[in-house]
């Protein structure tokens, strides 16, 4: 964290925490980067806003899209459960 920005930094990451720690707390960043990127905005700004690093989330999003490449590759189907699903974090958890 940016010295000089160290509160604002605290209080970005607070707005992705989860319970449950640090991995599901960057899929709560990663939901939002791809949110803002499919409402048109501007995601390189709101990583910047957020203390995020882009290169980061686009490194996530190479390795998804190769993970599902594979996924494909090999006839496996990929069955998401919605965000909004309350199982949607035991789901995530039991994959962990």
């Amino acid at each position: 964290r940016p010295n000089d920005a160290f509160r604002a930094a605290n209080e970005a990451k607070a707005r992705f925490a989860h319970m449950d720690g640090d991995h599901l707390t960057l899929l709560n960043v990663f939901h939002a980067y791809k949110q803002q990127i499919q409402d048109g905005h501007d995601a390189s700004r709101f990583c910047a806003e957020n203390f995020i690093s882009i290169r980061a989330m686009r490194n996530a999003e190479v390795a998804r899209d190769s993970l599902k490449l594979i996924m494909e590759s090999i006839g496996l189907q990929m069955i998401s459960t919605d965000f909004q699903d309350k199982e949607y974090y035991p789901n995530i958890r039991r994959c962990l």
